[in-house]
């Protein structure tokens, strides 16, 4: 740059000019480090291989669902063990047939006690069970309150205290009856 000065303004203007057309054919012809050219063809592109592969697995899917359809159809149609064991005892001898017969009343005490589990009801009382811990919960709070102690943020002082109340009441008509009593 300091090899051209020149002491005439329109000279030194045009070459400038020279100068910075070159500089501009330089940045023109200068290749990129990142492709910045379009694509020839579409990025997002259709993966045969990988829909071959799902169509596949689902196909593969389909005909163990099929066997095992079936096998179940087959299970299904097939007469129970039950009721096997009173046209087979017939046929059998000696041990097996006692063996079976042992099997089958041992099915039948087991249904026998399935029934009975089932129409038993319970004998504990819901209700009684919320009142005795609702009353715990009651007692619970005056023990805290009692040593200023304050409730975490996730517990709640539980509501209710007209319940408690009652229950209290009755607790107290209890003693009252079972000291006239004495």
């Amino acid at each position: 740059m300091w090899s051209f000065l020149t002491s005439n303004p329109q000279v030194e203007e045009t070459m400038q000019k020279q100068r910075h057309d070159k500089f501009k054919e330089v940045i023109k012809n200068a290749k990129p480090t990142i492709r910045v050219s379009r694509p020839q063809s579409h990025r997002v592109m259709n993966n045969s291989k990988k829909k071959q592969i799902k169509e596949d697995r689902e196909m593969q899917i389909f005909k163990e669902n099929q066997i095992l359809l079936k096998k179940m159809m087959n299970i299904d149609s097939k007469p129970s063990g039950i009721h096997s064991f009173r046209t087979s005892s017939a046929k059998l001898t000696g041990r097996s047939h006692s063996r079976t017969q042992q099997q089958f009343k041992i099915f039948q005490e087991n249904q026998r006690i399935l029934r009975k589990l089932q129409s038993t009801s319970s004998h504990y009382s819901i209700t009684k069970l919320e009142e005795e811990n609702r009353y715990r919960e009651y007692l619970k709070t005056n023990i805290r309150k009692k040593h200023k102690r304050n409730f975490s943020k996730t517990e709640k002082p539980p509501m209710g205290n007209d319940l408690i109340g009652q229950i209290l009441r009755r607790r107290k008509e209890r003693l009252e009856r079972t000291q006239e009593i004495v």
